[in-house]
């Protein structure tokens, strides 16, 4: 899989709230949701325009971890690493964000533990919920999963 993809893995399920803030319009997510839906990424220069904090962030983590921001280490170290400190501080827009907004963009690992057409139950902390299972087709009860908003993002 190529970096922008992961990078699109992650960052789309924020575009709902970026209509809700302003920074998206509808228009531009309807058309990042074809591409989702179609397994298509956009481009380097696409993703930038569309995700400017997600990607100035992931540079910070590249320039810490002395690597390229288009690498895929990095946009998983950003995600899954550092991604909920950023809510949690309420950097950027997620000062705008209510909690409850601010618990689904968090990016968590979890396990499958039921599966059912495309929607998987998963477990994490004490939380249980249901996601979809678009990006992980292949995944099977008791699998790792990395969840973002209502998607399963990738198997682990």
């Amino acid at each position: 899989m190529k970096p922008e993809e992961i990078f699109f893995r992650y960052a789309y399920p924020c575009s709902d709230c970026l209509v809700m803030l302003g920074t998206i319009t509808e228009e531009e997510k309807k058309e990042l949701e074809k591409k989702f839906n179609n397994n298509q990424c956009p481009t380097r220069k696409e993703l930038k325009e569309y995700y400017p904090a997600a990607f100035e962030r992931i540079k910070k983590v590249a320039k810490t971890m002395k690597k390229e921001p288009w690498n895929i280490e990095v946009i998983r170290e950003y995600f899954i690493d550092e991604h909920n400190g950023v809510i949690d501080r309420s950097e950027g827009n997620y000062k705008l964000l209510p909690k409850s907004m601010k618990d689904i963009c968090k990016v968590y690992i979890a396990e499958v533990i039921d599966k059912k057409n495309n929607i998987l139950t998963v477990r994490y902390d004490h939380t249980q919920r249901r996601v979809l299972d678009n990006l992980v087709k292949d995944t099977k009860v008791g699998d790792k999963v990395t969840v973002h908003y209502g998607f399963a993002i990738e198997k682990l």
